[in-house]
C-alpha cells in the first residue's frame, strides 16, 4: 500500500505552476518569419530546408514561411515576428520595403545586399575566390593559367578579389574587360593565345547572358580549353566543372545566423558552406583535361558517364 503525503492544495499549486511555466515558455519563444517567393523549386526548397533547420535547432523558435503575395505583408505583421529570412532577391526586395527596424538574414542571393539597417546579415551564394582557384588547383594540379571575362560594373569587386587570391596562391591569372557581348569572341581568343588554359565564369551579364553562354561553351570545346562554371547547369551543359552553392545548404547556414542574431550574438556575414562541385566526364575526354583522381573522388555531381 503506498501512502501519499502531498496534499490536495499543494498538488493544485503545483499544477497551475507547471502550466503557468509552459505558457511562459511559449509566450518566450522567438518568431521568425521565412519570406520567399515560390515561383522556383530552388527558393522553396531553401526556404523548407531553413524552417527545418530552424525549427531543429537549439534556439527552438516558432517559425512560419510566408510565399510572397499581395498578403504578406499583412499576414508577417499579424504573426508578429522577431527576425526575418529573407530567400532569394525577391524576399530581399520584400524585407526591404516591410522589416523595418527587425533584424534580418538573407540567403540565396550572390553577394550581401546593402543592408537597410545595422542588423542585416546574409549566406552569399557567390563562391569566394580563393575557394575557386584553390579547387581548380586541386583538379588540375599540373598547373593552369586561368583567364576572366567580364563587363558588368558589378563585377569588378569579385575581380580584384580573384587577383589578390591569385596572387597570394601564385596562380597565373589575365583578365580581360568586354564593353559588348560582341566582343566575347575576340576576348576569349585573346585570352587563349596569351597561353589561359582555365576560362573562369562569372556570373556577368554581358558575358554570359542567353545564347552567349553556347557561344563560350563551344568555344572552349573547339580549342580545349577547360571552363568553370558558377552553377551545377553549366557542368551539365559541357563545362568541365562547376563550383556551387546549393540551395538546401544556403538554407540551412541561413538558419544557423538567424539563430546567432536572436542569441544577440554578431555572426557576420557567411561564404557559402560547403562548396558543391560538378563535373563532366565527357568534356574530360574531349578537351583532354587532365584531372586528378583524388579531386574527382569528391565531386558531388558526375555528368556525361
Amino acid at each position: 500500500m503506498r501512502i501519499n503525503n502531498t496534499k490536495p492544495g499543494i498538488t493544485a499549486a503545483l499544477g497551475a505552476l507547471f502550466v503557468l511555466c509552459l505558457a511562459f515558455e511559449a509566450q518566450a519563444a522567438d518568431r521568425v518569419a521565412v519570406v520567399f517567393s515560390d515561383n522556383r523549386s530552388a527558393f522553396t526548397a531553401c526556404a523548407k530546408e531553413l524552417v527545418r533547420a530552424l525549427e531543429a535547432s537549439d534556439a527552438r523558435p516558432t517559425v512560419r514561411d510566408f510565399p510572397i503575395s499581395e498578403s504578406t505583408a499583412s499576414d508577417v505583421s499579424e504573426f508578429a515576428p522577431d527576425a526575418i529570412a529573407a530567400v532569394g532577391d525577391a524576399g530581399i526586395d520584400w524585407a526591404r520595403k516591410n522589416a523595418g527596424s527587425l533584424p534580418v538574414v538573407t540567403c540565396l542571393t550572390l553577394d550581401p545586399p546593402s543592408a537597410v539597417t545595422a542588423n542585416w546579415r546574409s549566406v552569399s551564394m557567390r563562391v569566394g575566390a580563393r575557394d575557386r582557384l584553390s579547387l581548380i588547383a586541386e583538379a588540375l594540379p599540373k598547373g593552369t593559367e586561368c583567364g576572366v571575362l567580364y563587363g558588368e560594373e558589378q563585377s569588378k569587386a569579385f575581380v580584384k578579389e580573384l587577383e589578390a587570391a591569385a596572387a597570394e596562391l601564385e596562380i597565373e591569372l589575365e583578365v580581360v574587360e568586354v564593353e559588348d557581348k560582341k566582343e566575347v569572341g575576340k576576348a576569349l581568343t585573346k585570352l587563349r593565345k596569351n597561353g589561359c588554359d582555365v576560362i573562369i565564369g562569372l556570373a556577368d551579364g554581358t558575358v554570359y547572358a542567353g545564347g552567349q553562354v553556347v557561344m563560350v561553351l563551344r568555344y572552349c570545346h573547339q580549342y580545349r580549353l577547360a571552363f568553370v562554371g558558377f552553377s551545377d547547369a553549366f557542368a551539365r551543359a559541357g563545362a568541365l566543372m562547376a563550383f556551387y552553392a546549393k540551395p538546401e545548404d544556403q538554407g540551412e547556414q541561413a538558419a544557423a545566423l538567424v539563430v546567432s542574431v536572436l542569441k544577440k550574438e554578431d555572426g557576420g556575414n557567411k561564404a557559402p558552406n560547403p562548396v558543391r562541385v560538378s563535373v563532366n566526364k565527357k568534356v574530360i575526354k574531349l578537351i583532354r583535361a587532365d584531372v586528378s583522381n583524388d579531386f574527382l573522388r569528391k565531386v558531388d555531381k558526375v555528368y556525361g558517364n
